[in-house]
């Protein structure tokens, strides 16, 4: 699927983005070739070609540029983390990078993802709650 999505990216140069979601499969020896058809086929025949060669996946066209391609059945992404909106995200230093990641799980009040870190607090007390350890306090 990524020689096929290359080769895509090379024909449509500056006219697609690519969001993929690759399942979590041991990647083959050889990557498969896909014939994309003749170099002056539109995007969406070289998509259905796409679509006809690599049936594990789903291949969308969304507002014209954008291809979304993601596991047909199963999901690389069973908590959905890929599907948080993040409308606040901030930078931090290097040193810091580190230090964020470490304490993702203690439902701080201050994060550089503040969606991502209100989504973990809240399956974080769900599974204790289920696992009887108890209330975390999650600060918002």
């Amino acid at each position: 699927m990524e020689a096929a999505l290359d080769a895509l990216r090379s024909r449509f140069p500056n006219q697609i983005v690519v969001g993929f979601e690759a399942l979590w499969d041991v990647p083959p020896a050889r990557e498969p070739q896909i014939d994309l058809g003749p170099t002056n086929s539109t995007l969406e025949q070289v998509l259905a070609r796409i679509r006809r060669e690599t049936p594990k996946y789903m291949i969308e066209l969304l507002r014209g540029s954008l291809v979304h391609v993601h596991p047909a059945h199963d999901t690389a992404d069973p908590a959905g983390l890929l599907d948080l909106r993040l409308r606040e995200f901030f930078l931090p230093p290097d040193d810091c990078v580190s230090q964020q990641l470490l304490n993702m799980d203690k439902c701080m009040v201050f994060s550089y993802t503040p969606e991502l870190s209100r989504y973990l607090c809240k399956h974080q007390m769900a599974w204790d709650q289920a696992q009887a350890k108890g209330l975390f306090w999650c600060g918002r």
